[in-house]
This record gives C-alpha cells, sequence and structure tokens, in this order.
C-alpha cells in the first residue's frame, strides 16, 4: 500500500463533512490545499502512485491516518494531482460525486468506464469510504482492459471493430451535441452497457459479435482485482485502463464512497 506523506496531516486541516464541501474546496481553496500537499515527501509518493497506476493492474491503494476523514484524504490528494478550479464541474455526472452502492442495483454494479459521454472522459477516479454496511469493507472490482484484448485475439475482426468502428454515447442525452467514439479505443475506451445495448442495431456483424465475446469475457472469464477502501484507505485507477464495478448490494446497504474523478473534459 502507498501512503499519503505524513507531514500532510500535520497542520490544521481542512474541514470537510460532506462531499459538496470537498468540491468547494477544491474550487475556492486551492492555494491552501497546494501548500498543504507540495511538500518534500510528496516525491516519494509520486514514485510509488504512478509506478501501480501505469503497471499491469492499473490501479492503486492508497492509505492515509485512519482518524482522518476520507472526504479529506480524496480531497488532498485529488489537490496534490493537480486539480484545477476550473475542472470542477457538475456536467454529465460531476467531478465530485456522493456514490450510494446498491441502490436499484444500478449499472454500477456491472463494469462500466467512468464518465462514457464526457468529450474526454476522466482519467483518473480517487474512492474513499464515507459508511460501509458491516465491519469487512466491500471491494470494488478492477479490470485491466489488456486482458480484455488478449481474450478477443481469436477474433480478429471483432477485436478490430471493438477498437475502430465508433458509437453515439449521449443518446441519453439529446440536449447535447452527439459523441462518438469506439468501445475499446486505443487511446480512451468507453463502456457502460445500458448506452450500448440500444445500438446493437447499428452495429456492424463484427461489432455486433465483438460486444458479444466482450460480454462473455466480463461475466467471469477475465480475472480482476478486488481492492477495498476502507477507514485509512482510498482506491484510485485509471480510467483509461481499467474497467471497475462495485460490488453487489442490496439497495440501501450503507455502502457510502467519495468519488472524485481527475482529469477529462466533461462538456465546457
Amino acid at each position: 500500500m502507498i501512503q499519503l506523506p505524513e507531514s500532510w496531516f500535520e497542520g490544521r486541516l481542512p474541514e470537510l463533512p460532506t462531499v459538496a464541501d470537498c468540491a468547494t474546496a477544491l474550487r475556492e481553496d486551492a492555494p491552501r490545499l497546494r501548500a498543504i500537499t507540495s511538500r518534500e515527501p510528496a516525491r516519494d509518493l509520486e514514485a510509488g502512485l504512478f509506478a501501480a497506476l501505469d503497471g499491469e493492474a492499473g490501479h492503486a491503494v492508497v492509505g492515509y491516518p485512519a482518524e482522518v476523514p476520507a472526504t479529506v484524504a480524496a480531497t488532498l490528494l485529488a489537490a496534490w494531482l493537480g486539480m484545477p478550479a476550473e475542472g470542477v464541474h457538475d456536467d454529465v455526472g460531476g467531478t465530485v460525486s456522493h456514490v450510494v452502492s446498491g441502490v436499484g442495483h444500478r449499472h454500477d454494479q456491472a463494469w462500466h468506464t467512468d464518465s462514457t459521454p464526457w468529450l474526454l472522459p476522466n482519467r483518473y477516479s480517487v474512492l474513499g469510504l464515507l459508511s460501509a454496511p458491516g465491519p469487512q469493507p466491500e471491494a470494488t472490482g478492477v479490470l485491466p482492459i489488456r486482458r480484455l484484448h488478449t481474450a478477443l485475439l481469436d477474433d480478429p475482426e471483432a477485436l478490430a471493430a471493438l477498437r475502430g468502428e465508433a458509437l453515439p454515447w449521449r443518446v441519453n442525452f439529446p440536449h447535447l451535441p452527439q459523441l462518438w467514439g469506439a468501445i475499446l479505443d486505443p487511446a480512451v475506451p468507453r463502456w457502460v452497457r445500458p448506452a450500448v445495448d440500444p445500438l446493437r442495431d447499428r452495429m456492424s456483424p463484427a461489432l455486433a459479435r465483438g460486444v458479444l465475446r466482450l460480454e462473455a469475457a466480463l461475466a467471469g472469464a477475465v480475472p480482476w482485482y478486488e481492492p477495498a477502501t476502507a477507514p485509512g484507505r482510498l482506491v484510485m485507477f485509471d480510467n483509461h485502463r481499467v474497467m471497475h464495478r462495485g460490488p453487489l448490494l442490496e439497495q440501501d446497504s450503507g455502502r457510502e464512497l467519495i468519488r472524485i474523478k481527475i482529469g477529462g473534459r466533461a462538456v465546457r
């Protein structure tokens, strides 16, 4: 586990009781947040964090003092990563979110990438635990996309269609200009099944076959990781290199997270 520098937590910390307060701090208190996180020990954090994110697993587990609220730790990490004030927005899902797991078995309990309707999906996502249904935190599934490519190598035509045939990703946002992209685009992949399902009659035979093969791989044929948030533990992943999913929990399970999206461009 990679640790946030102890020096970040030695002074007076920002008071961030709610997720909305985190967004406000990133917008309006950026100089103070940068001052807290710009100290020398952060160089060790940079080396370890990006080695993990750029590695095979595409994610990192990041430790911080367990008595510190997850809202504070996640906000400091986002500020250190260079979140500009103008990058904090509420467009199409927003930058800073209060995520309640298990409500209605939403699509976030299936494999997906974040921010599929964004002009450029966020590069990183940071998750921190606000509350949990029991003493053992539920894991977030993280699946490296390169493993899906490997699983499809025996059907090069379908793989090529998944990598190159564009689909519209704003069908559910008719007030926005349409946005096109390939599911397994080599630079910025996008996948959320409820957005793909209505488009099946627009797909070439190769892409339709590729989607079926992709769904089969996501159903359990490809191994994944299961990092868990907990008091004193954030999970961060590269949204351009992995798919992820929340745990299968009942409605109103009590698992609540803060999620901060780093980078990307939504609508503006």
